[in-house]
């Protein structure tokens, strides 16, 4: 009898298809576990390679570093080599920069040099110089000043060539009284004509219109008429304003220093009722003057002097090394840095000195306004060498180290 079913037969040799595929997976899996494990030994040794390039790096840049042996795959320690390797190389980077400052090192002649040259311009200042009168009276007390107060006197050779100027060259801006204006011994620094560096265009508008171009007590510029309108071409013009200018440089009252006739403009009064406009007055009239401005200039002007003069023989001791281009000019800029670096500390000294004589004598006149001046230009030459962008320095003066380095490197 036969019996009719619809199971069918279990297909028990069908798993060998399968067995065979996870055969075939199993085997790319070892492959593929071999070819990592031998990539992860590769790595290893680039990165023990790595390890020996960069502690030579290091060491030729001045770093000392040590980083640990990788000899074999191990997560935590390539992590720890990666650190590292960024340590060594941000301590690599300090020492780069390092080795180009911002200001360049001065020696230590070249810092005795520097505050000996400023101790000079200030013994200049203190005894020579001086402050231009001594309290109220008419005698001076600046010796300098005083040798050039006698130039031009009535027994001088050059007294008749002045006469001849201020006869040729009259003006109508040479007014010496005017209510709440002007009196002889101020109006020549309230007339703005007489001033010789802002004076030339006042000089010309008030000679083709005849007027007189001033500030009054209040501060306030007032132009007050005279003669009227005057035929006389510009040149003309020009060549009278330096003719009465040299007329009036060796009198006895003598031109201001230029552009001091904007002091004028200053007339607030502080809390102790005194403008800054009536202290330039009445240095003014103390001899604060322009023959006074190119004595105060001579300290500095000694100062200045003596430098370039080790300079010069530092110079000549040593040669001109030439180099190639690039290289030269980075290095004539670090020159000027350091000539401008020595010549900050030479001013310093002289301007202390300066302040010590303003304190001791207790006489505002004896401020030395040129040594100033000078000292807050080298004050600003610092400030812009300071806050220059040195990366072509730091590119220049780190290629040796750099090619250093890689012939190092090529011969491990």
């Amino acid at each position: 009898m036969i019996v009719k079913t619809d199971r069918q037969p279990k297909q028990y040799f069908a798993v060998a298809d399968d067995l065979d595929d996870v055969s075939t997976d199993l085997s790319d899996a070892i492959n593929s576990a071999n070819q990592l494990s031998d990539d992860l030994s590769t790595a290893c040794s680039d990165a023990h390679e790595l390890r020996h390039e960069i502690e030579t790096v290091a060491a030729l840049m001045g770093v000392n570093i040590e980083l640990p042996e990788v000899n074999a795959f191990d997560g935590k320690q390539i992590k720890q080599l990666n650190i590292d390797v960024d340590e060594a190389f941000r301590q690599a980077q300090k020492e780069i920069h390092k080795s180009v400052p911002r200001l360049p090192r001065l020696t230590a002649q070249e810092f005795v040099v520097s505050g000996l040259c400023g101790v000079a311009a200030a013994l200049v200042d203190a005894f020579l110089v001086g402050a231009p009168h001594k309290g109220n009276s008419s005698e001076t007390g600046s010796p300098l000043t005083d040798l050039l107060r006698k130039i031009g006197q009535q027994d001088g050779d050059l007294h008749p060539l002045l006469k001849w100027f201020e006869k040729k060259c009259t003006v109508p801006y040479d007014k010496s009284s005017i209510k709440n204006m002007m009196y002889p011994k101020n109006h020549r620094l309230r007339s703005f004509a007489h001033d010789p560096l802002l004076g030339m265009l006042f000089a010309i508008i008030d000679l083709k219109l005849g007027t007189c171009t001033c500030i009054d007590n209040s501060g306030m510029i007032q132009m007050i008429p005279g003669a009227g309108p005057q035929e006389i071409e510009v040149l003309t013009c020009i060549v009278v304003y330096f003719g009465h200018l040299i007329s009036d440089v060796c009198t006895k009252a003598g031109l201001p220093i230029p552009g001091w006739c904007l002091t004028q403009l200053l007339t607030g009064e502080g809390k102790a009722g005194i403008s800054f406009a009536k202290v330039t007055q009445e240095m003014y009239i103390e001899g604060y003057d322009l023959r006074h401005l190119l004595s105060m200039k001579s300290s500095n002007a000694l100062g200045c002097f003596l430098l370039w003069l080790y300079h010069k023989m530092q110079k000549d001791a040593f040669g001109d090394v030439t180099t190639p281009g690039y290289q030269r000019e980075i290095e004539d800029m670090h020159e000027r840095s350091k000539k401008d670096k020595m010549l900050f500390i030479m001013n310093s000294v002289a301007t202390t000195g300066n302040l010590v004589k303003v304190l001791t004598s207790e006489n505002i006149t004896a401020i030395n306004l040129p040594q100033w001046i000078a000292m807050v230009k080298s004050s600003a030459t610092i400030v812009s060498a300071v806050s220059r962008d040195m990366s072509p320095e730091l590119a220049v003066m780190n290629r040796n180290a750099i090619n250093a380095v890689w012939g190092e490197l090529e011969l491990d």
